[in-house]
């Protein structure tokens, strides 16, 4: 399952990361107005951020465990849900501030834009349970 306590995820978590970029870099296209190259720079530039926020997401539980705080607020899986949809949020959008687009500095993404991948980094784990058993083995 998805939530173990037990395992650290590597795989699931590149694999998520992946599904996440490119759906990034699709709303990218809509939302901004900026050359190609700058478009996509940008996508595989966040991959990073996007990839370091769901290893979090998908091994919370982990963690939690290795560090003994599962009595705290950390441990209460809606406050972590909810901290990391507004990190990953923040992340995205001062992100897409710092590169250069068509219309200026910035490439104007907009704050659903941001939302939007920040629920699917914090969703990652729910979202692995169904896309995980569609992969083949060495995916897993």
């Amino acid at each position: 399952m998805a939530l173990d306590a037990g395992t650290i995820m590597i795989m699931p978590t590149v694999v998520m990361t992946v599904i996440i970029g490119v759906g990034n870099i699709f709303m990218m296209i809509r939302d901004e107005s900026g050359s190609a190259s700058s478009t996509l720079g940008h996508g595989a530039s966040a991959l990073i951020g996007v990839g370091i926020l769901t290893f979090i997401s998908m091994n919370w539980a982990y963690f939690l465990d290795l560090i003994n705080m599962s009595n705290s607020i950390l441990g209460n899986e809606i406050v972590v849900r909810i901290a990391i949809v507004l990190v990953a949020a923040l992340y995205v959008h001062i992100h897409s501030g710092v590169f250069k687009g068509a219309r200026g500095q910035g490439m104007h993404e907009t704050w659903i834009h941001s939302l939007v991948l920040g629920l699917l980094i914090a969703g990652a784990p729910y979202i692995w349970m169904f896309v995980g058993p569609m992969l083949p083995a060495w995916m897993q």
